[in-house]
Formats: C-alpha cells, structure tokens, sequence
C-alpha cells in the first residue's frame, strides 16, 4: 500500500485529550553538541501530522489529521529514546503508521535538522489489556485466535477487531490452542487450566464443544498431534493427571503405566516418536501406549524439548541443558549453563538459542559450546525467541522486547517503544503482522 506523507510545522502546544500508545524511535542527523538544543524544543511538542494514504478500498482515500505529544524532556542521551503519544480516531491511520518512516523538521535559534521518527508496535484494544497474560496465538484459516491467562478465548477475521469466543467460558485460563488434521477434516483443540478442553465443531472453527469422559474435569497443559498414514492420535497433557489419548478427537482415555498422576509440563512428537517432559522426568514412545523413563534425566523437570542438527536437547528448570544424539543417552552441555534453569530452545539459522531463567540468552554454532550473548542483561529471564523474517525477536519475563537485524543474530537492541518493559509472554507472526503477546494485553507491527 502507497503512503504519501505530508508534514507541517512542528507547534509548540500544550498537551490534549489521550490516545492509544504507538511506541516510535526518533533518530536525529544532528551532532551532539546541538542535541540539548533540539530536545528542548521537543520538550511538551505536539507535532501535526497531515497524512493522506490510499486505503483498502482502491479509490477511496482518507484525510486525517494526527497529532503526537512528545511526552518528556529528552537529554542529549536520550535523544534516541523515547515514546509518542498519537491522537487519531481513524483506524486506518494509525494502522498505517507501523513500520513507517518520517521526517519531521526541527528548527531553533541555531538548528535547522531532520528527525525522523521510526514507528513501531500498536495496543490491540479490542482485548482487554491491564492484568491479562497473552498465552496462545494461532491462525486457522482466515480466522486469528488469541488465548488469554484469565479471560478467555478472541477470534478475529481481519488480525485487528477482535470479540470474545461466546463458546468458551469467558473466565477461561487458556493454556494451548492446536491445529489438529488438515484440510476440511481440520478442527481446532483449545486446552483451560480451569474448564478443561474444546474442540470445534466444524472446519470453520466458530463453534466449541467440551470433551467428555474423565478429561472433561482435568486441567490442560498440552496438545499435540500423531499422525501415521490417515490414522490421528491426539495426546493431551495434564498438571496431574498425567497423559490422555485419542483417536476419534471426542473421546479420550488415560494412558495407564507409569505416566498416571504426573504433571506433564509439554509434550513434542518428532518423526513418529513421542516425548514427554514432566515435573520429575522425561519420557519417550513409539506410540504403542508403552513409555520409557530416562535414566539420566530423571528426578528432573523439563521444560523444553527441541530436535535440531540431528540432536535432541532438553531443558530442565534448574540444572541446565542437556543433549542427546539418538534420544536415549544424554549428556549434559557444561559451562555457564550446567546450573542453569532453562525457559526456551530455539533453532535459528543453524544455531542453537537458549532462553535461561534468570541469566539472559545463550548461543551456540557447533551445538556443544554455548555463550552468553551481549547486548541483552545477563541477569534477566528469557521467555521466547522467535525469527520473523530477517529479524530475531526475544520476550524477556519481566524486561520488555529485543530485537536483532544483523546477519549474525548475536547483536541485540533493546524495543525504545511501549515494549521496551513488562513481561513479553510469546511472539507469532499473521496476517503479515508480529503479534506480541504481553502480560497487559496484545500488541502488533507489519512484518
């Protein structure tokens, strides 16, 4: 879509009305020494913005304008850094800012510069934010479902207005959200923590219906899929008890043995083997109901499972990464990470990124030898790593969002946006948007 901007002078106005938050970055071709000077004249700006871009209807166009507040005194450090308020009752408009450049002209007694402003993520109001844990995004057919921690499930057809889920009770703790099958035969699995699991009733994944038999009271932790010719087994985990299985995606009965009252923290199935990480082991089949504990692994709780350059690894909560080469002896990575509590795994680009507790990211380009990456705190946790395109995205637990460009992967900014503190709880890309999934609600950019 063209977008043809337009700018008009910057008028020093006090402040009005509030808005939505659009996180930009400002970048000035100024130097140093002149910084001080342009950032006293941000100080309580308002900037008229009048932008005229083609909509989605092929001739209509809109006309708005938009004003932003510069909301603090800028020192000539923070001259790189710092957030927008933007007013603007055009939708389109403000969507039409993401990811787009421009240039505003900033004049004093003896500055005559550009500055141009980088805008970044928008706060999906259409779902609640304040205390509300983003846990789970997928995009099934032309729909986008959205998993909250406390208030249930939201659909949306165009990634932006979103409305509950009426099927599903609205104080649902979503903890997975699954495609299970393909083409018209697909549905949609939707495990609660607190009202156990739903599956659509049809391909078009509008309506939901509660399982039966003994699941229909257990707390759901995951969902994952079997498939071996046109037979589907569907698996689902619980946080005590244990393993469930099905075959006609209605009807699910315990697996019996030594999987019974476990808490299953995830479950991965990789070329028809099936592993389970739980609170105090780890376990594998070959779907023949029967599984195996892991010697080496046991007494531990898992968190992660990955397969990546033909290795298994296994994260655990509190003693570090393990690797394995055919899944049955493992070998614990040392280093900086033997005592560490593992939150994510992730394959990128042939390298291995390693998301710890409490002690920032970790990478590895032979699989075995592991460090810490800088520009990222060492003391912080990491929840998910995510590549979207040319860029690698990192949720911290409580530190905001990062950002890596380069081609290395191992150079990190810190978001200067709304992201920039908080918990990030997942990232997805849809809809040619990167969702970011907060624990204050849903925020999105054009990818």
């Amino acid at each position: 879509m063209k977008k043809i901007l337009s700018l008009l002078t910057v008028i020093a106005l006090t402040a009005s009305g509030t808005s939505p938050v659009i996180g930009c970055q400002i970048k000035s071709s100024a130097g140093t020494k002149q910084a001080n000077e342009i950032a006293n004249k941000l100080k309580n700006t308002i900037i008229d913005l009048n932008i005229d871009s083609a909509g989605k209807q092929k001739v209509s166009y809109y006309k708005a304008n938009i004003k932003a507040e510069l909301n603090k005194k800028l020192s000539p450090t923070e001259i790189n850094d710092y957030s927008m308020d933007f007013v603007s009752s055009n939708q389109l408009i403000t969507n039409v800012l993401q990811n787009v450049t421009i240039k505003v002209k900033i004049k004093t007694a003896s500055v005559n510069t550009d500055i141009k402003v980088k805008f970044n993520f928008k706060n999906i109001s259409t779902i609640p934010s304040g205390d509300n844990t983003i846990s789970a995004i997928l995009k099934f057919n032309n729909n986008t479902y959205i998993g909250t921690n406390s208030r249930g499930l939201y659909i949306s057809n165009d990634g932006l207005n979103f409305t509950v889920v009426g099927s599903i009770p609205n104080d649902a703790r979503i903890s997975a959200i699954q495609q299970i099958g393909t083409g018209s035969n697909a549905k949609i699995y939707v495990g609660t923590s607190n009202h156990s699991l739903y599956y659509s009733n049809t391909a078009s994944g509008l309506n939901f219906t509660k399982v039966g038999s003994d699941l229909s009271t257990k707390s759901i932790t995951s969902i994952q899929e079997l498939r071996a010719g046109s037979n589907t087994k569907i698996y689902v985990g619980t946080t005590s008890d244990g393993l469930y299985e099905s075959t006609n995606g209605v009807d699910f009965a315990q697996i019996k043995g030594v999987l019974e009252g476990q808490h299953i923290n995830i479950i991965k199935i990789i070329k028809d083997i099936i592993y389970i990480g739980t609170n105090n082991s780890f376990y594998t089949s070959n779907g023949n109901g029967v599984f195996i504990k892991n010697k080496t692994l046991d007494t531990m709780s898992i968190t992660n499972i990955l397969k990546t350059n033909n290795k298994i690894y296994v994260g655990t909560k509190s003693r570090g990464l393990y690797s394995s080469d055919e899944g049955t002896i493992f070998s614990k990575i040392s280093g900086d990470l033997a005592t560490k509590g593992i939150n994510t795994i992730q394959n990128i680009n042939n390298k291995v990124y390693v998301g710890t507790k409490q002690n920032g990211l970790f990478i590895s380009e032979n699989g075995i030898i592991f460090k810490q990456i800088d520009g990222i705190s060492k003391n912080i946790g990491i929840n998910t790593i995510e590549q979207i395109n040319n860029k690698i995205y990192v949720g911290t637990v409580v530190n905001g969002l990062y950002i890596s460009n380069d081609n290395t992967g191992e150079s990190f900014a810190k978001t200067t946006d709304v992201l920039k503190t908080g918990p990030i709880s997942i990232i997805k890309k849809a809809n040619n948007k990167v969702y970011v999934g907060t624990g204050y609600g849903l925020y999105y950019s054009f990818s």
